[in-house]
């Protein structure tokens, strides 16, 4: 993602990156914001992530900096989707909260 190009700490800020693709990545109307959790075993099912779905099928990791099909990051990580916004949603929820999410 060109937006993100020159981010280099990525951990721990998934809600604020995934939300700055939303907003400043071209052709993010397209695309879905993802609030959802990864069920590994390391992670007791409570890891709380953000990620991006693309409208070709791919799943966008702002962590970890990789494409993927949506099928294979579901199955990798145990990514499950809580929520899902499109861009006006998540920027009305974002103005309202003041904060990148998650938003409830």
């Amino acid at each position: 993602m060109k937006s993100l190009k020159r981010v280099r700490k990525r951990g721990g800020r998934c809600y604020e990156l995934a939300l700055k693709i939303m907003l400043y990545e071209p052709g993010a109307e397209l695309f879905t914001l993802v609030h959802g959790r990864l069920d590994r075993p390391w992670s007791d099912g409570n890891a709380h992530h953000a990620w991006i779905e693309l409208n070709d099928g791919r799943v966008y990791c702002t962590t970890w900096k990789k494409y993927e099909p949506a099928d294979g990051y579901a199955r990798r990580w145990g990514a499950v989707a809580d929520r899902r916004y499109t861009k006006a949603e998540a920027v009305k929820l974002m103005l309202a909260s003041g904060h990148y999410g998650p938003w409830k």
